[in-house]
């Protein structure tokens, strides 16, 4: 007789047990449970990381605001408060705040900090640029001055925490 048509005996004697294959709950629990301890443990670090390139992606936006800025008072003698006018180019769409002209993108709101003709009469701390994370002063906000320092201005505690990565904290403020 061919052993295409033998019997195949089964190493369980039980009927029940034969067809046996997969995981017990206590088995995929404790996988659920080791899954979840690692998720807590690397998602706030994960998210500290994603903001702090967004971070730097404003320092990006806002240096080459400030030099355009330089650039401009140098020809002029005058800084603006309509980003058209210097000779970057930007990302994102044109959008007027606080009196002056400047550019949003899906995280950041960026300008020139005043100009001639701005509705703001006082330049804070003498700023020359300013990004602000969206949605508008909700989290913090990083502003580059006249002395080449830089400043990050928190709204909570989270705005707080990533300001605390760039510098040393002065006042409200952290310098870096």
């Amino acid at each position: 007789m061919s052993k295409i048509y033998q019997k195949i005996i089964s190493r369980f004697k039980d009927p029940a047990r034969r067809n046996f294959s997969g995981f017990t709950l206590v088995e995929l629990l404790v996988v659920v449970l080791i899954i979840g301890i690692l998720v807590a443990v690397a998602l706030p670090q994960y998210e500290k990381s994603v903001e702090k390139s967004r971070a730097a992606e404003a320092v990006v936006f806002f240096r080459t605001i400030a030099e355009a800025e330089k650039r401009y008072y140098m020809a002029t003698g005058e800084y603006t408060d309509d980003i058209s006018a210097l000779d970057i180019s930007f990302p994102g769409s044109t959008v007027t705040y606080m009196g002056t002209k400047g550019f949003q993108t899906k995280n950041f709101l960026c300008r020139p900090a005043c100009g001639a003709n701005s509705a703001v009469t006082t330049c804070w701390m003498d700023t020359l640029a300013t990004c602000q994370r969206l949605p508008r002063n909700t989290t913090y906000a990083i502003s580059y001055l006249n002395d080449d320092n830089i400043v990050c201005r928190y709204y909570n505690d989270k705005g707080k925490k990533i300001c605390q990565t760039f510098g040393t904290q002065k006042d409200k403020d952290y310098v870096f």
